[in-house]
């Protein structure tokens, strides 16, 4: 029988996103990425357990090794999780590791007050953070590079934010990232200081560093500039969140088709 331990693994920004908003019932066992040699050996201790991979972590090229480990190993009975974002709710997925990939499992298990299981469709899917649907057969752990992980709401009011000191418009904003569009140089994995303007003369400051930057032109500007997604590696959860209801549209920004 699987006991009540959960031994779940993300990288820090996720981990502590996850840990102030303690979204699971039960015992939860926190490792960060950095730390599997001791989250391996917990598993092997607490046989057999559930063991929850965050979905960012796990198509991730160690969270693939990580997965790869567990088949060799051949966990005896232990189930294995999804963990993602959902529609601004952490949720857990069952899924099955093979050939080092993973495959979803027919059910969703939902992060409520009683983790409810609910049945999904007879096609095997899973539901990323985004909030998209993918298929078993699609969810190879090689996401696109497009891929949402959590929703994105477009900023209200045109705010100037500082990119290490530089002005660069935001465009829009999620907990774990930002959009900009900026006039001096953007480069990918670029890491940067970001200071976002907030109420009166307070600001939020955090670090990131570009995920993906591209160059363009446009007819209504009479310089080139760069588009740049950003993702944050030190935000608090909470405050981006306080930050986001202050300065963005409640609605996010349909889904990529």
């Amino acid at each position: 029988m699987v006991t009540d331990v959960v031994v779940l693994i993300a990288d820090a920004v996720r981990l502590r996103a996850i840990r102030e908003a303690l979204p699971f019932p039960g015992r939860i066992l926190y490792f960060n990425d950095s730390n599997l040699a001791t989250a391996l050996g917990t598993i092997r201790a607490n046989e057999p357990c559930r063991i929850a991979l965050d979905i960012q972590f796990a198509h991730s090229s160690t969270g693939r090794a990580f997965t790869g480990k567990l088949q060799s190993l051949a966990t005896k009975g232990s189930e294995v999780l999804l963990v993602s974002l959902e529609n601004g709710c952490w949720s857990m997925h069952p899924i099955e590791i093979s050939s080092g990939a993973v495959a979803a499992a027919p059910e969703t298990v939902v992060a409520s007050a009683s983790a409810a299981v609910v049945a999904a469709s007879s096609a095997a899917v899973v539901a990323t953070a985004s909030g998209a649907v993918v298929s078993a057969a699609d969810l190879n752990l090689n996401l696109n590079p497009n891929t949402r992980r959590v929703p994105r709401f477009p900023v209200v009011d045109p705010l100037a934010a500082l990119v290490d000191g530089k002005t660069t418009s935001l465009i829009d904003m999620s907990l774990m990232g930002a959009q900009v569009v900026s006039a001096p140089v953007l480069k990918p994995n670029q890491r940067l200081r970001i200071t976002l303007p907030d109420e009166g003369d307070t600001v939020l400051q955090v670090t990131a560093h570009i995920a993906w930057s591209e160059f363009q032109t446009s007819k209504n500007t009479p310089l080139p500039f760069y588009r740049a997604g950003l993702e944050f590696t030190d935000a608090s959860a909470q405050a981006l969140e306080e930050y986001l209801k202050r300065h963005c549209s409640d609605a996010p920004i349909p889904p990529h088709r």
